[in-house]
C-alpha cells in the first residue's frame, strides 16, 4: 500500500487572480551539524587521528586539542566556499542565508535548551536533589537530521548540486571505508566531503504569485512638500501576506496531530486510516487564511495498493483536492494601500514631518493598520498592517520576525490589536443617547465650562480650553457641532445621562469586546466592567474613547457601518459568501441623520483659524505649506471623523530567557504620543448613502486629523482608481495603471 499526496486548495482575490498555489519544486537540505561549527570539528578530528596515526590514542586532552586546531581553519575555509557557492545556486543572498542558518540553530537549540530543563526539573524531583545541566542534557530529533536551507532552486542549480555530492561520494571511497564494525577513516577527508551533508529534495511549495507588485502612486495630492507632479514608483513586497498567512510544518507534538490523526484505533483497537488526517511532516496553515481555512484547503490523501502476484498497480482511494477560498481583498487596491502606507522615502505619509510638531524626531518610521470596507456588504476590501512582513522574511527571517516584541511585524494590526478609539468613539455615543431617550436629536449642551468635572477642572476637558486662557471654550453645542469639533464635555455630559451599563451595552452592541468571528487572527478587545469600581468615571471616559476601552480598528469600522445603515450589523469577512446578518440595532432615522450632517461638517466645513472648524477638514501646515483641505477626492462626498488617543510609550521589549515570554519593558521609549485615528465613509456624488468605508490608525501619529487624514484621503483616491469609486477623466497621471 502506498498514499497519494493531494494537493491544497488555492487561495483567490475576489477577481479571480490566484494568490497562492500548490506547485512542485526542489529544496536543498544540510545536515544539522553542518550547520554549526560541529563539521568543521569533526573533519578536523579525523584529519588529526590519520596524520598521528597510533600516536593519537596516547595524546592527552590537550594535546588532541592542539592537533585539531590545526585542521580546523582548512575545514572552515571549506565549509564557507561551500556555503557561498550554496548561496550562488540558490540565487540568495549570502547574508540571507546565514540568517536561515542562524534561525535553524536558535530554533534548535532552544528547543533543546526546554527539553533538556524539564528532563532537569523531573529528574530534581525524583531525586529530591540538585541536577546540573550538562547531567540532564538531552539531545532531540533536530539534531540529527537535515534541515531545509533553500528553497525552490532551480532544476538546473540542482543538477549542479547533484554532481558535486556524487564526486564527493566516489572521492569518499578513498578516505572512509566500511568495515564489520563500522567505517574506518583511512585519509584526511577531502573538501569534497561538505558535501555529503547536502541532500537535494523533491518538494511541494506554496507558492504566492503576486507576494511582490510594483505600481506608480500620483503624489499630486499628498500634503505640503509630500506632493509632487512626478509619480513615485513604489515597490511592494509582502503584498496581503497577514492575511493569507503561510505554512508549515507539522511535528510530531503539535495538537492538531492528535486531533486529527493519520491513524485511528477504534474502540475495538482496530486501526483505521483517516485520509484527511495529518502525519508527522505535512504542512499545515501557520496564520491567516492559510491556518483559518485549514479544513476547506487540505484535502484528503489517495490510495493505490501495488499486487505483486498480478503484477499492477490500483488506485483504490483516488486523492481529493482541497478546496480553493475566495477572498474579498482585491489584490491591485491593496497592493496600492501597502505602498501608501509603506515606509518608502518617496512616499512619506507613515514618517513624522515636521507641521506635527511630535514629540519625535521628523523622519521617524511610523507603524499602524488601516481597513477598507464595502459597507453594503461588510466585505473587507484591503486590510494593511504596518510593518509588514514578506514571504523572505517568513522564509530566512522567522524568528527575528516572530521574536520582535518591540514593533510586533507579525501582528495583524487590523484585526488582532486593539487599541483605545479616541474621538471615534463620539458618534456611537450619540447614536446610544438618542436611542435611550436621554439627549433630543436637536437639543443643545452648555459646553461653555470647558471641563465637565466642575471640581477637577483639569482632568476632563475640551481639547481647545486653557485654563489661562479661561474664556475660550466652546460653548453651547448641538450634536451636529459636538461631532464637527470633537468636544469631549459634550459626550463626557451624554455618559453621565446614559449611566455605566448603557453605555456598556451599546459599545458591546457596536462590536467592542467581542470577537467578530472573522477566518482570521484577531482579538477581542476590552470594555470597562459596568459593574466594577468607578464605573462612573469609566463609562465617562469611554465615551469619548479613553480609560478603559480598547477596540481593533476593524472594529472601529465595522462600528460605523453598523451605524450607517441604519443599525443593521453584518459580519465583515475576508472570504467571499453570504452576508451574516446579526440583526438590527434601535437607531433612530434622527439620530443617524445628525451623526450623519456632524461627520460631514467635520471633513467639509471650516475656516482657517476658526474654533469651529471640522477636526478633518483642513491641514494647516504653517511654514511648511498652505492651507488645504485634507479630502480632495474629486467626484467624491466623504463623511469623517477624527481621534487622538492618549496611550503609554513603546518601549524596547525583549525575551531575555528565550522562554517565550515578554520580560517586564526597561528598554528606551522607540516611540511617544497619541495614537490618530480617521474613519472616513465615502459616496459618488449625488447619491444617497456612503458605499466605502476606510480606517486609519497611526501609533503615535500625534494629530488625527493631521497624520491619519491625509492617509485616509489617499486610500479613497486609491478606491477610485481599483473603480470602487467613480474616477472623473481629470485623474491624476496615474490613471487606472
Amino acid at each position: 500500500t502506498s498514499y497519494i499526496p493531494t494537493v491544497r486548495g488555492r487561495i483567490l482575490d475576489r477577481t479571480g487572480v490566484v494568490l497562492a498555489v500548490d506547485e512542485p519544486g526542489w529544496d536543498v537540505e544540510v545536515e544539522y551539524r553542518a550547520l554549526t561549527q560541529q563539521w568543521v570539528q569533526d573533519m578536523a578530528e579525523a584529519a588529526a587521528r590519520v596524520e598521528l596515526g597510533g600516536a593519537w590514542k596516547e595524546m592527552g586532552i590537550t594535546q588532541k586539542d592542539a592537533a585539531i586546531a590545526e585542521h580546523v581553519g582548512r575545514y572552515a575555509e571549506v565549509a564557507e566556499q561551500a556555503w557561498q557557492l550554496l548561496s550562488d545556486l540558490g540565487d540568495t543572498p549570502p547574508l540571507a542565508l546565514e540568517e536561515v542558518r542562524a534561525s535553524i540553530v536558535q530554533r534548535t537549540e532552544r528547543i533543546a535548551a526546554r527539553v533538556t530543563e524539564a528532563n532537569r526539573q523531573n529528574r530534581m524531583a525524583e531525586l529530591q536533589e540538585d541536577v546540573s545541566v550538562a547531567e540532564a542534557y538531552m539531545e532531540i530529533r533536530e539534531q540529527h537530521e537535515p534541515h531545509a536551507v533553500l528553497f525552490d532552486v532551480a532544476e538546473s542549480s540542482i543538477g549542479v548540486v547533484g554532481d558535486l555530492i556524487a564526486e564527493a561520494e566516489r572521492q569518499a571511497i578513498d578516505w572512509r571505508r566500511k568495515t564489520t564494525r563500522g567505517y574506518r577513516i583511512t585519509a584526511a577527508p577531502p573538501p569534497s566531503a561538505f558535501w555529503l551533508e547536502v541532500k537535494p529534495v523533491r518538494a511541494k511549495h506554496r507558492r504566492y504569485p503576486l507576494e511582490t507588485v510594483t505600481l506608480r502612486l500620483d503624489r499630486s495630492s499628498f500634503p505640503g512638500p509630500l506632493a509632487s507632479d512626478e509619480p513615485a514608483t513604489v515597490t511592494v513586497a509582502g503584498v496581503a501576506m497577514h492575511v493569507l498567512g503561510q505554512l508549515r510544518p507539522i511535528y510530531k507534538e503539535d495538537a492538531l496531530l492528535k486531533d486529527r490523526p493519520f491513524l485511528r484505533q477504534l474502540p475495538s483497537e482496530q486501526w483505521v486510516e483517516e485520509l484527511g488526517g495529518y502525519r508527522a511532516g505535512d504542512r499545515l496553515g501557520a496564520f491567516g487564511v492559510e491556518r483559518a481555512a485549514e479544513m476547506t484547503l487540505r484535502g484528503s490523501r489517495g490510495k493505490t495498493v501495488d499486487r505483486l502476484d498480478a503484477k499492477e498497480t490500483v488506485v483504490e482511494i483516488p486523492p481529493v483536492a482541497g478546496r480553493d477560498v475566495t477572498l474579498t481583498l482585491d489584490h491591485r487596491l491593496q497592493a496600492r494601500a501597502q505602498a501608501i502606507m509603506s515606509h518608502d522615502p518617496d512616499v512619506g505619509l507613515m514618517q513624522i514631518q515636521p507641521w506635527l510638531e511630535a514629540p519625535m524626531p521628523v523622519g521617524t518610521q511610523l507603524n499602524g493598520a488601516a481597513v477598507v470596507m464595502d459597507l453594503k456588504t461588510g466585505e473587507v476590501l484591503a486590510a494593511v498592517s504596518v510593518p509588514g512582513v514578506t514571504l523572505g522574511d517568513l522564509t530566512n527571517r522567522r524568528f527575528e520576525v516572530f521574536n520582535d516584541f518591540t514593533f510586533e511585524p507579525a501582528t495583524f494590526r487590523a484585526t488582532a490589536k486593539p487599541y483605545a478609539p479616541g474621538s471615534t468613539a463620539k458618534p456611537l455615543i450619540l447614536a446610544a443617547a438618542i436611542a435611550e431617550g436621554v439627549h433630543d436629536p436637536d437639543a443643545t449642551i452648555d459646553c461653555s465650562l470647558g471641563y465637565l468635572y466642575e471640581s477637577r477642572p483639569t482632568i476632563f476637558r475640551d481639547w481647545i480650553h486653557r485654563a489661562s486662557e479661561g474664556a475660550q471654550n466652546f460653548g453651547v453645542l448641538d450634536g451636529v457641532t459636538a461631532i464637527k469639533v470633537s468636544s469631549n464635555v459634550f459626550f463626557g455630559v451624554l455618559g453621565q445621562r446614559l449611566r455605566p451599563e448603557r453605555v456598556h451595552g451599546w459599545f458591546s452592541a457596536f462590536g467592542a469586546g467581542r470577537r467578530l468571528e472573522l477566518t482570521m487572527d484577531e482579538r477581542a478587545g476590552y470594555v470597562f466592567d459596568p459593574n466594577g469600581p468607578n464605573a462612573v468615571g469609566l463609562a465617562n471616559m469611554s465615551c469619548i474613547g479613553q480609560g478603559e476601552i480598547e477596540m481593533t480598528p476593524l472594529q472601529v469600522l465595522n462600528a460605523y457601518a453598523t451605524l450607517f445603515r441604519g443599525g443593521e450589523a453584518i459580519r465583515p469577512r475576508f472570504v467571499r459568501g453570504e452576508p451574516h446578518r446579526e440583526g438590527k440595532l434601535p437607531i433612530p432615522d434622527s439620530a443617524l441623520r445628525v451623526i450623519r450632517e456632524g461627520m460631514w461638517k467635520s471633513a467639509n466645513e471650516g475656516r482657517n483659524g476658526d474654533p469651529a472648524s471640522g477636526t478633518t477638514y483642513q491641514l494647516n501646515l504653517g511654514e511648511y505649506g498652505p492651507t488645504r483641505p485634507i479630502f480632495n477626492a474629486p467626484g467624491v462626498t466623504v463623511y469623517a471623523k477624527s481621534g487622538s488617543a492618549q496611550c503609554s510609550p513603546t518601549v524596547e521589549k525583549f525575551d531575555r530567557d528565550g522562554d517565550g515570554l515578554v520580560d517586564l519593558p526597561h528598554g528606551d521609549i522607540v516611540q511617544q504620543g497619541a495614537h490618530a485615528w480617521v474613519v472616513a465613509l465615502a459616496k459618488p456624488e449625488g447619491q444617497r448613502e456612503p458605499t466605502i468605508g476606510v480606517v486609519v490608525l497611526v501609533e503615535h501619529g500625534w494629530s488625527g486629523g493631521k497624520t491619519a487624514g491625509p492617509i485616509a484621503n489617499q486610500l479613497i483616491r486609491a478606491c477610485q482608481v481599483e473603480g470602487y469609486l467613480p474616477l472623473p477623466e481629470t485623474a491624476g497621471p496615474e490613471g487606472r495603471d
